[in-house]
């Protein structure tokens, strides 16, 4: 039975659907109102030869109606056909797509508006004919999972792969602690008889806590033995298969091992040691000067390290600096500003006994870290060792020779002279601050016992004399009752800051 339909437009599109997403026009049909209800739609979708004539049927592929009254999908049978039924009033879009298919619009065929015979509500589409392509059907692993450091990629395609065509990459991308990551891993290939199993080995092992992505086809050459290039599934388009890269993210392999052999090595460029080439005090209070850490690599995957440090015991350490390097450098100045949010200038060692590797001692505490997490610590903690010594050089400073006193401070404390009157009188400088509660008399003694003897670190606005910045020495007056012209001085048990003692049986003779 025929009956009429007025069909206001269908428009086809012949040929190839991109599998890649090309944005081509669609075949359409509008409906109207006039045309009774529960129309049937059918076609046949072919394949296109390489030489671009028709092929064969296509079987298995989609078809997909879609419009704003109906939305419908269907496969196409043995014989390349596919049918819509009860199709209802209005106006619907034709996507047909299979395996290995492109969507490439070739040719437009359009129907105006205008009274249409039909039989039994049947509308006939146009043929679809559909370019034959190769795609991946999978990989192995699954894309975006983790994968070992010395993974195997099994990539299958739907047709057989001209095996020369097929040139695979793959790159890897991050930041690892001793190594750079950027570049490509070589790749072994084999292919499976029949030219469709393409199976990758890595030749090198993976960095750790990376990312990776393999490019199957990175040449852009990959053909089936038919001469169809590769091409790619589009996601969400109801087209089979898959993308040509795969990103995944390579195994961290645990938590590294804790560094080993922390040390604080050098500061201001000189050993931590108790002879006179080591660090000294003068060393130790200036911001700009550096401080050289090192430690032993760790064990495992390292991503990096965190290095914290404190002054006052082994808790509640700050944070200092992030590295990659096992021997990083930073200056006292920042060490100040990570324990106390200020420079090295803002402090000093007598009047807010603060200054590390002076006052306390510099702990530092160090960790290995990955995508795992952390580390064990390791620990460590040094103060400058160098003893005080009397700085003899400064001794004419104070003498009969200069009447007038010598102005020894930034902060303008002047100190007399001795004259030849002050014969129970005498200074004795050191080249660091004391430890004022070391100067007794029994650290310091005289020759011949002189009578009312009476040690002091010389002060000025309740801070010893050497507490500016500047200043890198200080002074200890000895007063007695007695003529102590000329006599010895025996000095021992008198300490700096940082607890360390002069050399035992120390002596001087008093000018």
């Amino acid at each position: 039975m025929k009956r009429h339909l007025l069909v206001s437009c269908l428009i086809l599109l012949l040929g190839a659907f991109v599998l890649a997403g090309c944005s081509q026009e669609k075949p359409s049909i509008s409906t109207t109102n006039a045309q009774p209800s529960g129309i049937k739609i059918k076609g046949t979708v072919y394949t296109n030869e390489l030489s671009g004539a028709r092929g064969d049927v296509l079987s298995g592929a989609f078809v997909y109606l879609s419009g704003a009254a109906t939305t419908s999908a269907t496969a196409t049978n043995s014989l390349g056909e596919y049918s819509f039924v009860n199709v209802t009033d209005g106006d619907y879009t034709i996507v047909a797509s299979a395996e290995g298919h492109q969507r490439v619009s070739t040719t437009t065929v359009l129907i105006k508006s205008d009274l249409v015979d039909v039989t039994d509500n049947c509308v006939e589409v146009d043929d679809i004919v559909l370019d034959s392509s190769p795609v991946i059907l999978s990989y192995s692993p699954t894309p975006n999972t983790e994968i070992s450091r010395n993974p195997t990629f099994v990539v299958t395609f739907n047709e057989t792969m001209d095996a020369f065509s097929v040139l695979p990459k793959l790159t890897i991308t991050g930041i690892r602690a001793s190594v750079s990551d950027n570049g490509s891993i070589p790749l072994a290939a084999s292919w499976n008889a029949s030219k469709t199993v393409l199976t990758l080995t890595t030749q090198a092992t993976l960095p750790a806590n990376t990312t990776c992505t393999l490019e199957v086809d990175s040449t852009s050459t990959a053909v089936d033995t038919a001469g169809y290039s590769l091409v790619a599934g589009q996601a969400g388009a109801n087209e089979l298969g898959q993308s040509l890269k795969a990103d995944y993210s390579i195994d961290v392999g645990g938590l590294p091992g804790a560094p080993s052999n922390l040390s604080i090595s050098t500061l201001n460029n000189k050993i931590i040691t108790s002879d006179a080439s080591g660090a000294d005090f003068a060393d130790a209070i200036t911001g700009t000067n550096n401080v050289q850490l090192y430690w032993k690599q760790s064990t495992g995957e390292v991503s990096g390290y965190k290095v914290y440090v404190n002054d006052v015991s082994t808790n509640n350490y700050r944070y200092l600096t992030n590295t990659i390097a096992c021997n990083p450098t930073v200056t006292l100045n920042q060490i100040m500003n990570a324990l106390y949010g200020n420079v090295m200038a803002s402090f000093d060692p007598l009047y807010t006994g603060k200054i590390p590797f002076v006052n306390n001692p510099l702990y530092v505490k160090v960790v290995a870290y990955n995508g795992d997490g952390e580390s064990v610590s390791s620990e460590a903690a040094v103060s400058e060792l160098n003893p005080p010594n009397v700085a003899t050089g400064l001794a004419s400073n104070f003498d009969a020779a200069n009447p007038k006193g010598r102005t020894i401070l930034t902060n303008g404390y002047d100190l007399p002279a001795i004259t030849g009157s002050d014969t129970g009188v005498a200074y004795i400088v050191f080249n660091e601050p004391l430890n004022a509660a070391s100067v007794t008399t029994s650290n310091i003694t005289l020759e011949g016992s002189p009578g009312a003897l009476v040690f002091s670190v010389l002060t000025q606005s309740s801070s010893d004399l050497g507490a500016a910045a500047a200043d890198d020495f200080s002074i200890v007056r000895i007063s007695s009752s007695d003529n102590i012209t000329g006599k010895k001085v025996y000095i021992k048990g008198v300490t700096d800051l940082a607890g360390n003692s002069v050399a035992a049986g120390e002596q001087l003779t008093l000018n």
